[in-house]
């Protein structure tokens, strides 16, 4: 039986869960964009000539002492405004130079150790140079955890809104549709 509120159900039903497969795709494409906007501001840092100056720094004076020097020199490039900080860290981890003066004395999380670009002089890494994440320093393992729960709570939201769409638009469908089938009867007999 081809029964108005069935129709008005399916229509109700098609919109929610179009309004939620947008909600995800644009929310997908701008984590996406973002991501791959790090990845190029990090390819620049690399053809940047910086960590060929590091390693010559390094292999000149035997220490990072006064290393500020080279990377001030780097901040000074015209790189722009609101681009990620450059953290230097040594063998150890321990950062040693921070652009935005956050976290110099703090240690580099085992996440920003694997981000690092490694300095090596003799075939040892001497140290690490970290690009940051815009506006704030790179993503601890927490933080990161934190974003992926919030992109999780996000999923379920959208699938709870769809779901609510849609039995909202069910009874709204039966409501409409019953005073017309009562017309429509009407109207028959």
């Amino acid at each position: 039986m081809n029964r108005l509120w069935v129709r008005l159900s399916l229509a109700f039903i098609l919109v929610a869960l179009i309004s939620a497969l947008a909600v995800a795709l644009l929310a997908s494409h701008l984590t996406a964009n973002q991501f791959q906007q790090y990845v190029a501001r990090r390819d620049s840092l690399v053809q940047s000539g910086l960590l060929e100056e590091l390693t010559t720094y390094y292999e000149a004076t035997g220490s990072w002492q006064g290393v500020e020097t080279v990377l001030v020199q780097y901040a000074g490039r015209g790189q722009g405004r609101g681009r990620p900080p450059v953290l230097l860290a040594d063998a150890t981890g321990q950062i040693i130079y921070d652009e935005r003066d956050l976290r110099v004395g703090t240690a580099l999380t085992e996440s920003e150790r694997d981000s690092t670009l490694p300095i090596v002089v003799r075939d040892a890494a001497v140290g690490y140079l970290l690009l940051g994440a815009q506006g704030y320093g790179m993503l601890a393992a927490n933080e990161q955890d934190f974003l992926d729960q919030l992109q999780r709570t996000l999923l379920v939201a959208a699938l709870f809104a769809a779901g609510l769409g849609i039995i909202v638009g069910v009874v709204l469908s039966r409501t409409v549709s019953r005073p017309l089938a009562r017309l429509a009867q009407a109207a028959r007999a």
